[in-house]
């Protein structure tokens, strides 16, 4: 139900493809979620995979999904042609109450810029059949990145290098995640404000470390985990700020594939 396509060829969370001199090639960055049962915002940064990848996002009363482009600045594509920084976010929204369900992502391997190679749709745990028909209606809003109102901190940059490197780390094989967080209650905290990252790794994985510092350029706080896959199992990882007991951004989520370009050592 409500399926989005988008393209992504490279971006910030991805190496630079051969050849190319613009920083970053995409119409949208993201998928953004908006769990009703739980109230959790979800923001998963896209990539152009080595082979076809699918992601399921297990939703009880989802009040909204989309495929957003957040990054508008044209600095960051220099491209006069194609104009990335102003392509259009889409965002589905919920009419009425939808029952327990799924968001699947699916990323698909492109060459170039020509494919959309992004798919996101929702699709009922209960299987449809002929005797139990699903009607169910939504609306779909076009426009900036702030469409779907998040009122919590949301993540502006995602980073990755090798974390057996300077400025990486001393951990071979493994990897160094940095996540920057901005807006919503973020704003109304001071620079020295104690701000708790919450990091899990999925699928077998390592946190070696993680630590909030705060960013003055963007007045908001960076993130920084360095983490270790299990032998070629996936790089899969969860991460939201929070201060005491209160939540204070959404939830990031990313899975980077075994089969990747990002360790120098060779070895995925």
């Amino acid at each position: 139900m409500a399926p989005l396509t988008s393209m992504f060829y490279y971006g910030e969370n991805t190496p630079l493809p051969k050849g190319e001199w613009r920083r970053e090639v995409h119409d949208s960055d993201g998928l953004q979620i908006h769990d009703g049962m739980t109230g959790e915002w979800i923001w998963r940064p896209v990539l152009n995979p080595g082979t076809l990848e699918m992601d399921f996002f297990s939703t009880q009363k989802i009040q909204g999904f989309g495929l957003l482009q957040r990054d508008g600045k044209f600095s960051n594509y220099e491209d006069l042609g194609a104009r990335y920084d102003i392509r259009p976010s889409a965002w589905v929204e919920a009419q009425g109450e939808w029952e327990q369900g799924k968001v699947v992502l699916v990323q698909l391997p492109t060459s170039d810029e020509t494919n959309d190679n992004m798919v996101a749709f929702w699709t009922p745990k209960a299987q449809v059949t002929p005797d139990t028909p699903l009607a169910l209606a939504y609306h779909v809003s076009f426009g900036q990145s702030d469409i779907p109102q998040n009122p919590m901190g949301t993540v502006v940059n995602t980073f990755i290098g090798d974390g057996n490197r300077i400025g990486g780390g001393k951990a071979p094989n493994a990897y160094r995640v940095i996540v920057d967080f901005t807006g919503g209650p973020l704003n109304k905290l001071s620079s020295n404000s104690p701000i708790n990252g919450q990091v899990t790794a999925l699928e077998g994985g390592e946190i070696l470390e993680h630590f909030v510092e705060y960013h003055e350029p963007i007045k908001g706080w960076r993130l920084s985990i360095l983490a270790k896959p299990l032998p070629q199992k996936p790089l899969h990882l969860r991460a939201f700020l929070n201060n005491e007991a209160t939540t204070l951004t959404e939830t990031w989520t990313y899975r980077l594939p075994v089969k990747n370009t990002i360790l120098t050592n060779g070895k995925e």
